[in-house]
């Protein structure tokens, strides 16, 4: 029964040990670029139909490397995002501008996947409200 009680906690020395090497192992060695985003949902609220369906989120760039938007894509086509395609540098903010079409009455929730090179990627934000009449 020692013996048995002796190698199993040699063995789990060992994992221990080679679970901290492994670590070691797998952290983050290069610099990176990081999205934030001000906000993850946009609120309408009640707006009028053919009202202004402008808003934005603030993306900054908490990493160290430039962030690159590669993409950004709405759930729907009466979502319309607008951002710049130069690269946001370390510590800088951009905004993403989104157009909803306020012709369609109604209460609405689109998403849009913002592609980078963050770890993440798809980051997600929304909008949503209701168009009234």
């Amino acid at each position: 029964m020692k013996k048995i009680f002796i190698l199993i906690s040699i063995c789990a020395l060992a994992i221990n040990s080679f679970s901290q090497e492994e670590n070691k192992e797998f952290e983050p060695t290069h610099k990176s670029a990081f999205l934030e985003v001000d906000k993850t949902v946009h609120d309408y609220g009640t707006i009028a139909k053919m009202a202004k369906g402008d808003c934005e989120f603030i993306i900054t760039n908490t990493g160290s490397q430039p962030l690159v938007l590669n993409n950004v894509q709405s759930s729907c086509g009466c979502t319309i995002p607008d951002w710049s395609k130069q690269p946001i540098p370390a510590g800088e903010s951009q905004s993403l501008k989104v157009t909803y079409d306020t012709k369609r009455v109604g209460t609405f929730s689109k998403s849009i996947k913002i592609f980078s090179n963050s770890p993440g990627s798809p980051h997600v934000v929304n909008i949503k409200g209701t168009v009234e009449q």
